[in-house]
């Protein structure tokens, strides 16, 4: 059992020492705080509110990097804008060719005021049907997933020479188109209007 008289504590002492730091912290306030900014509080605020920005900022720059996917989605992206750009040039192309053969044949360049038969005339003109061969598709399309936690569909599984195929076929086929429409500018400079 503990003896309560050796552990006596002095109150009275204790009074005092507590004044005293009490009386100290006033005169601190007053000498060297009073009407002044806490710098330490505003500093720890400010690092606080930078911290934050950079943390707001490196959540931004993440989800811009998830929404490019990995390099194989950015690959396969780049892909299919190049098959997209080869497909739009092919139909102005094909527009560009209806609207000469319209003009050749019926003396005016506007293809969409014909009558369906005049369209299908053009239509299975030579020049337009050998257009024709300038498609990607079919092509085999290669199985998508669902990312569980994005919710993203993700292509991560894509074997590499499906997409080395695919950028090789429509560089190929813009090659091809490339080289078809110089003939076929060549051919039209060489030869008289009433070429069919």
């Amino acid at each position: 059992m503990l003896d309560i008289t050796q552990t006596e504590i002095d109150l009275s002492e204790q009074i005092s020492a507590s004044l005293e730091t009490l009386e100290n912290n006033v005169v601190d306030y007053q000498q060297n705080k009073a009407g002044k900014p806490n710098l330490p509080l505003l500093q720890a605020r400010e690092r606080v509110s930078n911290l934050r920005w950079e943390f707001d900022a490196a959540i931004k720059a993440l989800q811009i990097e998830e929404n490019k996917g990995s390099w194989i989605d950015q690959l396969s992206n780049q892909i299919l804008v190049a098959e997209r750009e080869f497909q739009r040039l092919t139909e102005r192309y094909e527009n560009r060719v209806r609207d000469q053969i319209t003009k050749q044949l019926f003396g005016r360049a506007d293809y969409k005021s014909l009558s369906d038969g005049s369209k299908e005339m053009v239509r299975d003109h030579e020049r337009v049907r050998v257009l024709r061969k300038f498609t990607l598709f079919p092509r085999k399309q290669m199985p998508v997933r669902q990312d569980k936690e994005t919710g993203r569909h993700v292509s991560d599984r894509w074997p590499l020479e499906y997409l080395y195929e695919r950028a090789e076929l429509v560089a190929q086929k813009l090659v091809e188109l490339r080289s078809h429409i110089a003939t076929e500018e060549q051919t039209a400079d060489q030869t008289p209007s009433t070429r069919n």
